[in-house]
């Protein structure tokens, strides 16, 4: 069927049209409609009055609308509330979003400033806003800690050797100061040192650093500054029993590097031995109390080692041997004294003194060999260190055909070969003076009597 307002096809049984909104009749379109003429058809037009435009708010006749336009016009009211409640609701939304963002975004109130330096501590450095190496921190009332950026510091400083610089950091209202030392130091003096071989014909070539050379600062420390130097001459061969001298200049600093070969011709050769003498002891190659010294052409003198003997030698009692000593093409001889004296050697050593002389004037006679002859009181018998002692009790003084008087005590290291002594043997014994002697008796009292350490022991 078609709208009778504006034309267009619109479907069966609708009350209005969707395209005009035009009321539409009611009518069976499938009743058969009474043919019109063309005169029934203009009286019908203009007896009838047009339909009501539910669009167009018109009244009818009786002053009231029709149906269709207060559905439409109570659909746009109801929109238009609708509108107006989103709004505000619109709005508080909004205003809460806000609050979250400034909420997050707000910096917190910071009661101090926290600030450290992690970066170059050498000469020249710059300590201001664009130093990367500064760090700051704001601390909370409550401990937090977050870094701050956009501080600035008041007057910018420049680290400078073996000095410190303050510089104040402000953050707002809140200053804190930063003190940083600087780590480079002034140079006051160099030396240089060379550690390879010095053997003849050594190529000492500094380019490739075979000479380093250190600077020594004035806060103590050594730095390397060997690729900032310049030498003269800048390599060098070694000679034989020559020296050579390297200079080295770093900035207003010099050292003169001595270098001498260790090739030298040797002039002579001296040996010292400081080893045992008793009787029976070897001096070989092995022996290492020999120091042996060369002399070099140059005068100059050093300890050395690998030298030989050719001939071992055994020390013997009361005699002096000679040792002959080897190294290279040098040789010396030297001679050493056995300490080690033969009984024969040490009694005509020993002098003969009356015991009255060794006890009224001890001290006079210590360390002198003395020489005694008398009978034996007592014995007493010990055995210490794998060494058998006897101590004697010895009476010295000739009287009613016998010793009767005049005690010394003998102390006597035996022997391994030595014959036992027994109280009443008649011995003459020669020894060294070591002064007084104190004993007790059986019945307590204290008796001090000369002592003699002896050497010799002749059993009569």
């Amino acid at each position: 069927m078609n709208c009778p307002n504006c034309g267009k096809e619109i479907e069966n049984g609708v009350a209005f049209c969707k395209f005009c909104g035009s009321a539409v009749s009611m009518q069976n379109p499938g009743d058969n409609a009474q043919e019109e003429t063309s005169d029934t058809r203009q009286e019908k037009k203009t007896t009838e009055e047009p339909s009501p435009n539910p669009l167009s708010n018109e009244f009818y006749s009786d002053g009231s609308k029709d149906a269709a336009s207060e559905t439409i016009a109570d659909s746009k009211k109801q929109k238009s509330k609708s509108k107006k409640a989103i709004i505000p609701v619109t709005i508080a939304l909004i205003l809460v979003i806000l609050a979250v963002i400034i909420g997050v975004t707000a910096e917190p109130k910071y009661e101090q400033l926290k600030v450290s330096y992690n970066g170059d501590t050498k000469a020249d450095i710059v300590l201001n806003e664009n130093n990367e190496g500064i760090s700051v921190l704001g601390i909370t009332k409550d401990g937090t800690e977050k870094e701050i950026k956009g501080w600035s510091v008041a007057e910018e400083k420049t680290l400078q050797e073996d000095s410190s610089a303050t510089i104040t950091i402000t953050y707002k209202n809140i200053s804190k100061d930063l003190t940083v030392k600087c780590s480079s130091s002034a140079v006051v003096d160099i030396y240089a040192e060379y550690k390879g071989s010095l053997s003849e014909g050594t190529t000492i070539d500094t380019s490739k650093k075979d000479v380093k050379v250190f600077a020594k600062h004035k806060n103590g420390k050594e730095t390397e500054v060997t690729s900032d130097c310049v030498f003269d001459p800048a390599s060098l061969t070694l000679k034989k029993d020559g020296s050579e001298i390297i200079n080295v200049k770093y900035g207003d600093f010099a050292y003169n590097l001595e270098l001498i070969c260790s090739d030298k011709t040797i002039k002579e050769i001296t040996a010292k031995y400081s080893g045992s003498t008793t009787a029976g002891t070897t001096i070989n190659s092995s022996n290492v109390n020999m120091e042996v010294t060369a002399v070099y052409l140059d005068g100059t003198k050093e300890k050395v080692s690998g030298w030989k003997i050719e001939t071992p030698v055994t020390l013997e009692a009361d005699k002096e041997s000679e040792v002959t000593i080897t190294y290279k093409d040098q040789s010396c001889t030297i001679k050493v004294l056995c300490s080690t004296i033969s009984d024969a050697a040490y009694k005509s050593k020993c002098e003969s003194i009356s015991y009255t002389e060794l006890a009224r004037s001890p001290k006079s006679y210590e360390g002198k060999n003395v020489k005694f002859t008398g009978t034996i009181l007592q014995v007493i018998e010990d055995f210490e260190d794998g060494i058998n002692y006897v101590a004697l009790r010895v009476a010295t003084k000739w009287g009613y055909s016998q010793y009767i008087d005049d005690v010394v005590y003998v102390l006597y290291a035996m022997p391994e070969d030595s014959p036992r002594f027994l109280e009443d043997d008649t011995i003459t014994f020669y020894g060294v003076s070591t002064g007084l002697y104190t004993y007790k008796t059986v019945r307590g009292d204290e008796v001090t009597i000369p002592k003699v350490l002896a050497k010799v022991i002749e059993l009569k």
